[in-house]
């Protein structure tokens, strides 16, 4: 797994960091809701994100969510795929 202070400062702005996982075929997970916007990101304009609905609170269940995500679906089948994993569910969309 990469991180983005491996690759890029803090400040990188969004559309940098959607550019650095498409140059490497990587699916992009974070909590920044912007990401989850499929207007300015469209799934078949990327390798995939997955935005988590996080809290404090439900850390937990989210995390739990997560899981059953991966454990549901390959990294290659979440191409040109947004997936919003929240407490309790996932939604996908292509």
């Amino acid at each position: 797994m990469v991180c983005l202070k491996d690759i890029a400062r803090q400040d990188t702005p969004d559309a940098e960091v959607l550019r650095l996982a498409v140059e490497r075929s990587m699916v992009l997970l974070t909590n920044d809701k912007d990401f989850g916007d499929v207007l300015r990101y469209p799934p078949s304009r990327h390798t995939g994100i997955v935005v988590l609905r996080i809290t404090a609170a439900t850390e937990p269940e989210v995390h739990k969510v997560l899981l059953q995500l991966l454990a549901d679906h390959t990294v290659e089948s979440l191409q040109a795929t947004l997936a919003v994993v929240s407490r309790g569910k996932y939604r996908l969309k292509r």
